[in-house]
């Protein structure tokens, strides 16, 4: 019964959310609590990065809260041009280096047990749009 009526969040998009043009647009992430019961002490971590270079403003944390069931919970980045220099967004756009991102919903449910769900993803420049590619629950 525990598991069928547990909190169960998982991400259900990463959208990119444009302001004019891209440079002006910034990751959305938008978890999902698709149990049957609530999630308590839950704690949203995300953050983009690029292997070997240290991006500013690319971190993001929400404060810890509960999330109901059913309900949905948005993480947003700052835009691309806040979290990366001109020339490092052009090699992103031309697919000469990858943005990846990678996020977690750390959790505990009604029933007193402790979850983490980690994704991840990697900007795909031809299709303008983040690929998740790894996904874990538990």
């Amino acid at each position: 019964v525990m598991v069928s009526e547990r909190a169960d969040i998982l991400l259900d998009a990463a959208n990119i959310v444009t302001h004019g043009t891209l440079a002006n647009a910034h990751l959305v992430l938008r978890y999902k609590n698709f149990g049957r019961t609530r999630a308590k002490d839950v704690r949203f971590k995300a953050e983009m990065f690029i292997e070997g270079i240290a991006l500013q403003s690319a971190k993001t944390e929400l404060p810890i809260m509960t999330v109901g069931a059913g309900q949905e919970q948005t993480i947003g980045f700052q835009t691309f041009t806040e979290c990366l220099n001109q020339i490092t967004f052009m090699e992103v756009m031309q697919g000469k280096i990858k943005l990846h991102f990678e996020a977690y919903a750390i959790y505990e449910d009604v029933f007193g047990g402790s979850y983490t769900t980690r994704d991840a993803g990697t900007f795909d420049p031809h299709a303008k749009i983040f690929r998740v590619q790894d996904k874990m629950a538990g």
